[in-house]
């Protein structure tokens, strides 16, 4: 019998059906939805446990829709755009794939977050490390302002 090397460090999907925080590598802060109102600029703050800072990802299309626990809404490219900087807004689920993304592991539980209709990486703006920061969409360029974990 051959031996098998199974190697768990690099989770090739994330978890889906859970309200569950999205953290970022860059500054351990939480992506978070900032109040109801539709069209906010999604931010990231510090993780307190807040159902603002939940998000509930499911398998949608080609892709996944990031839900946020508190607003029933979900991470959108703001007026599908194609542009490195365009905001990440909270917005009603309608379908399209401006509000569809791709998972891809960086490795250590880490995962660029892409997407669908844009192919740009959900980011945080200049790579700040401060509460409060807003979160764009940004060329995949391997810098831990995109990776995210669960």
């Amino acid at each position: 019998a051959k031996n098998v090397i199974v190697e768990y460090y690099s989770a090739t999907a994330p978890t889906t059906g859970s309200n569950l925080p999205l953290i970022s590598q860059n500054s351990g802060l939480c992506l978070s939805a900032v109040n109801s109102a539709e069209g906010t600029q999604l931010e990231q703050v510090t993780c307190n446990g807040s159902t603002l800072q939940q998000w509930d990802v499911t398998t949608e299309g080609s892709g996944y829709y990031l839900t946020n626990a508190d607003t029933g809404m979900v991470a959108d490219d703001s007026g599908q755009s194609l542009t490195a900087g365009a905001e990440i807004i909270d917005w009603v689920k309608n379908g399209g794939s401006n509000q569809q993304w791709t998972f891809k592991s960086t490795g250590q539980g880490y995962y660029n977050i892409v997407n669908v209709y844009s192919g740009l990486c959900l980011d945080v703006e200049g790579a700040s490390t401060a509460s409060g920061a807003l979160i764009d969409q940004w060329t995949c360029n391997g810098q831990t302002n995109q990776e995210w974990k669960q």
